[in-house]
């Protein structure tokens, strides 16, 4: 059970380490182990339900990592990584949420240049991503001298 954002989410997860029966798409090299992730939530303020999520797995960990317990840590720090490393900077440095725009091929080029800046800032060493773009907003040609180098 996991508290935090205004709701009570309970996870509950199935392992199984018979992979014969998998389809035929799940039948690569490496396959050790199937997991599925079922997770419920009740929100405190007004005892609502979310509807329930179920999530599947694949896993080449040995079988002495594949404790249901440690997976379900692995999965919840990975997506603890993606909404603090990336939707948080996406969203606090480079306000991507406010960003109007819906329609046609410009999200998906909006998206690309987002991950291109974030690489390029990432790639010369750039911790401070928030003061780096406000730096950037108010003199241009710093951005202009990082990329030419």
């Amino acid at each position: 059970m996991n508290l935090g954002h205004g709701r009570i989410e309970r996870r509950t997860i199935q392992v199984s380490e018979d992979v014969s029966d998998c389809p035929e798409w799940l039948q690569f090299p490496g396959v050790r182990r199937v997991f599925r992730i079922r997770r419920e939530a009740v929100y405190k303020k007004d005892g609502r339900q979310r509807k329930p999520e179920t999530a599947y797995f694949v896993t080449s960990l040995p079988p002495h990592k594949c404790a249901p317990l440690y997976l379900l840590q692995i999965v919840r720090g990975y997506w603890g990584a993606v909404e603090n490393g990336m939707h948080w900077v996406r969203d606090a440095v480079l306000r991507e949420d406010a960003c109007r725009v819906r329609k046609g091929a410009l999200p998906r080029v909006l998206a690309a240049l987002t991950n291109m800046t974030l690489t390029i800032l990432r790639l010369a060493g750039v911790s401070d991503l928030k003061r780096t773009m406000r730096s950037f907003y108010r003199k241009g040609s710093r951005a202009v001298k990082l990329l030419l180098g």
